[in-house]
């Protein structure tokens, strides 16, 4: 006899349990169990309702002010404010209209030696660096504080060819080759960044 007829047998006559166990379905059958789900809905007043709102929004709020936040953090420290090793230096040309110029680049700071600077040159503090590509090198688009105190742009192009020269972007023709290092003497304006 089968465990099962045993089973039967047992409960079927009137056992502990009382009543007769339910029928197996097919052994190919398919079963299907529904869930019953009850919804409950308790009714809030609108004071709580509104409560509920406006923690909403302010939970809202607070996750995208997060997330801006963290963006200009992240945006804030990418910015590069000093210039690479190999473009660092004093730098002069051999054009005749340039004679006795100069361009001194620090890592975080710029001086230019004009025809009428004596002395120690200011040095401006760079508050920020790009790079690009460029057909005769590497550009560098170098945003700095000016004698005035206004923002002033410097652009030039580092040449990959190994001589070590750079050209200043809007003058092509001819090139400032490194004369020496750069070392920072004269006064400093404004606070580097």
């Amino acid at each position: 006899m089968k465990l099962l007829d045993r089973l039967r047998a047992l409960f079927g006559r009137g056992g502990k349990a009382g009543r007769a166990l339910p029928p197996l379905p097919e052994p190919r059958a398919k079963v299907t169990y529904v869930k019953e789900r009850r919804v409950s809905r308790v009714k809030l007043d609108p004071k709580a309702l509104r409560r509920r709102k406006i923690f909403r929004y302010i939970a809202a709020a607070l996750a995208i002010l997060v997330s801006i936040g963290s963006i200009v953090i992240v945006k804030a420290t990418d910015r590069g404010t000093t210039l690479p090793d190999e473009v660092l230096g004093v730098w002069q040309t051999d054009e005749p209209r340039y004679a006795g110029r100069r361009i001194e680049l620090v890592r975080g700071a710029v001086a230019f030696q004009t025809a009428g600077d004596q002395g120690a040159l200011p040095w401006q503090p760079i508050t920020q660096v790009r790079r690009g590509e460029h057909e005769l090198g590497t550009m560098f688009a170098v945003e700095y504080m000016g004698r005035d105190g206004e923002l002033a742009y410097f652009h030039f192009i580092y040449s990959h060819d190994g001589a070590r020269r750079i050209y200043l972007a809007n003058q092509t023709d001819f090139a400032w080759y490194r004369t020496g290092d750069a070392v920072q003497t004269g006064p400093f304006l404004g606070t580097p960044r």
